[in-house]
């Protein structure tokens, strides 16, 4: 179904994370997912593509989809945009979404009406537990770092990206002049005190390490960022942890309790992370 790359825009990074929802989360068919179905529509030019189609077991159109950027808000203009797709299509339901926020509409009736999603999740569970292969697959662990690392890592992302209804989870993107490692990636956002919020994620740092990556920014401007090689944090005696300062970068010791609890999976820790990297500035 995904053999075609797509171009990293914040449209598809939408498109491709609701998918990913579908299949780990609603237990839906990939082979009853259609990407840029193509919309004919009357007096047009050119023909157009939905972004995408859910099928239903006939094979018959169940739900339109168009993605938005996460900066687009979702208005009227949006959803008119969707309706004239679904005139050619006759799908049951349409649905507009930005990563943030969603919009359902019920068009089996006479006259179309807001909905909640038709869509449920496959398990009972309030959390899904995520395998590390998920995690590696998704730029989040090295896939070089050993087997303790991918573990830990795991662990931690569970507890940073399992509970969906706590902080919001972003991608955010950042100029290359603030390293050498990419830092464009999903984040969760967290309020670490009524100045600072901290948006922190795990990422494959392409030279074998998993890196804990954090971005501290106070009254809406970017105050610094810190990442901890989880590689070394393991490996060696005395770890560092690495920051970006508003007076340049710097080197500063690991704590032990820092090192500790986070090597131990410490649940109250990892819950708390965004206060423990702020107090490593």
């Amino acid at each position: 179904m995904l053999r075609k790359r797509f171009a990293n825009r914040p449209e598809e990074r939408v498109r491709l994370q609701f998918v990913d929802y579908l299949l780990s989360e609603t237990g839906f068919s990939k082979n009853r997912i259609g990407f840029e179905a193509p919309v004919t529509l009357p007096q047009a030019e050119n023909t157009l593509r939905a972004d995408l189609v859910l099928y239903d077991r006939t094979m018959n159109p169940f739900v339109l989809i168009e993605c938005k950027s996460e900066k687009i808000r979702l208005n009227q203009n949006t959803g008119e945009q969707i309706a004239r797709y679904n005139r050619r299509l006759n799908a049951s339901f349409i649905m507009i979404t930005n990563g943030v926020e969603e919009i359902w509409y019920d068009l089996s009736g006479d006259i179309p009406k807001s909905t909640d999603s038709p869509l449920k999740p496959s398990s009972n569970t309030t959390e899904l537990l995520r395998s590390e292969t998920y995690w590696v697959e998704r730029g989040f662990i090295s896939p070089k770092s050993n087997n303790h690392i991918g573990n830990l890592a795991t662990a931690a992302l569970q507890a940073f990206f399992g509970d969906t209804d706590s902080d919001p989870i972003q991608y955010l993107e950042f100029p290359p002049s603030i390293s050498p490692l990419s830092m464009n990636h999903y984040y969760r956002v967290s309020t670490a005190d009524p100045d600072h919020k901290v948006a922190y994620t795990t990422l494959d740092g392409n030279r074998g390490a998993t890196m804990l990556t954090a971005a501290i920014n106070r009254g809406g401007k970017n105050l610094g960022a810190v990442w901890i090689n989880l590689d070394q944090m393991v490996s060696e005696s005395a770890p560092n942890a690495r920051l970006l300062t508003e007076n340049g970068p710097k080197s500063v010791p690991l704590p032990d309790r820092f090192r500790e609890n986070l090597q131990s999976c410490d649940k109250l820790f990892l819950n708390n992370i965004g206060k423990e990297l702020l107090n490593l500035f």
